[in-house]
């Protein structure tokens, strides 16, 4: 049963990414939908991006966590990540400025990645070491992706619908669309119902026009 009196949605900061202050109601466990690395001229502070299931902003881990997950996987291609499960919280220690302004940390990973739990010394700036003790997550214990067709049929959309919708923003539809872009939206179309009533409205907007 959904609680209308719930405002967790409003307390999220406007960005085009996750951040720390968006998991001060507690960490999320999250599957790994896609990545992209940036290679601008000029180096981004955050240049790799996770995008994420259950409708989260993308995660753009900071240079620690990026060592962390270079160590874990024994490699620095974000490739090894994509499909896989990873537990996020928010450490209030972190400071950003000289001030603890709290950042996104790693607490555990998709099992597959690590067979046990275990404690990394990751360098954390330019001279010091920050230990973390990473834990692991099985199989059962995430959720698994939304599967887009399901989905719309259970909202009662079909796929031509949502097409539609696509082209309206000026995006691809679903038939040119690879696994792992399926999984994508509907991990977006899941994190939030407002979007399905936002496709409906429009959907019928065109009908009526």
């Amino acid at each position: 049963m959904t609680d209308d009196l719930d405002y967790g949605s409003t307390l999220a900061v406007k960005s085009d990414q996750l951040n720390a202050d968006d998991l001060r109601t507690g960490a999320i466990t999250v599957q790994i939908t896609g990545a992209k690395v940036v290679r601008a001229a000029k180096a981004d502070a955050q240049p790799v991006l996770f995008r994420l299931s259950g409708g989260h902003m993308p995660w753009k881990p900071c240079k620690g966590m990026r060592r962390l997950l270079a160590e874990i996987a024994g490699s620095t291609s974000a490739k090894p990540w994509v499909g896989k499960w990873v537990t996020l919280f928010r450490d209030p220690s972190v400071r950003w400025g000289g001030e603890a302004a709290g950042g996104i940390r790693l607490a555990a990973v998709d099992s597959t990645m690590l067979a046990s739990p275990t404690t990394y010394r990751v360098r954390d700036g330019r001279s010091s070491y920050v230990k973390y003790e990473i834990g692991t997550i099985a199989p059962s214990q995430g959720s698994p992706p939304a599967d887009l067709a399901a989905l719309l049929a259970d909202v009662g959309l079909s796929g031509a619908d949502f097409d539609r919708w696509l082209i309206s923003e000026g995006k691809p539809p679903i038939a040119d669309a690879d696994a792992e872009r399926r999984a994508g939206l509907a991990a977006w179309l899941a994190g939030d119902p407002r979007r399905i009533e936002r496709i409906r409205t429009t959907i019928l907007k065109e009908e009526t026009q």
